[in-house]
């Protein structure tokens, strides 16, 4: 399939307050995010759970993406990253971002008909985006098609619907759910499976904090 290949990502200015919070040893992040010289800056919320789980809400689609953008610098061949959300939540939107984020050139677009889109990152690193959601029996046909070249193989692999095939992946995988809040907001929960998701969840987590500017209170 030939390769696709999307602009470099533009960063976005995000600021972030960290509240330090006695709630089972959750910690809660109140930031404004938006365009520069944005007169209506929105507000968005992240609760760190657990060292293994990381729940944000986003205001809008771009804001969406640049979450995903945020993960691209942490993922190496072979990182499983499955999305889970109703029709239109936002899971494409979020890959999207993880190929800007990984210098991806091209449309990055649902692989609904498609199973699968590959794409190549200027470094050479494949990055697999496979969608199981047309599929019937989604297991076995999952098996069909060869998924688990793509489970154990050297590139990133992306799922959304990922749910429906639960039975198959492997453990140690970032999990992504994101859910509907209002037609704008999306709830968006990671959750970590194993040693290598936990790796890469810790490192987003200090990349997301570390937007906050220093000094803040």
């Amino acid at each position: 399939m030939p390769a696709a290949r999307r602009p470099s990502l533009e960063r976005i200015p995000f600021t972030a307050v960290l509240f330090l919070a006695k709630l089972s040893a959750s910690a809660i992040i109140r930031a404004d995010a938006g365009p520069a010289g944005d007169q209506q800056k929105r507000t968005m919320m992240a609760v760190l759970i657990d060292q293994n789980t990381l729940d944000l809400i986003s205001h809008s689609e771009e804001q969406t993406r640049r979450f995903g953008a945020y993960l691209a610098p942490f993922l190496a061949g072979g990182d499983i990253i499955c999305l889970r959300g109703e029709l239109g939540v936002g899971k494409t939107r979020f890959v999207q971002g993880i190929a800007q984020g990984l210098q991806v050139e091209g449309p990055v677009r649902s692989p609904s008909f498609t199973l699968i889109w590959e794409y190549t990152t200027p470094a050479g690193l494949k990055l697999f985006h496979i969608d199981l959601y047309r599929l019937g029996d989604a297991v076995a046909e999952s098996l069909a098609f060869g998924i688990e070249e793509y489970l154990y193989g050297d590139g990133i692999c992306v799922i959304e619907w990922s749910e429906r095939a639960e039975p198959i992946l492997p453990a140690d995988r970032l999990t992504v759910e994101m859910r509907f809040i209002d037609d704008y907001k999306r709830g968006i929960l990671l959750r970590a499976g194993g040693r290598r998701s936990g790796e890469i969840l810790s490192a987003y987590r200090a990349a997301v904090l570390g937007h906050a500017p220093a000094g803040s209170p």
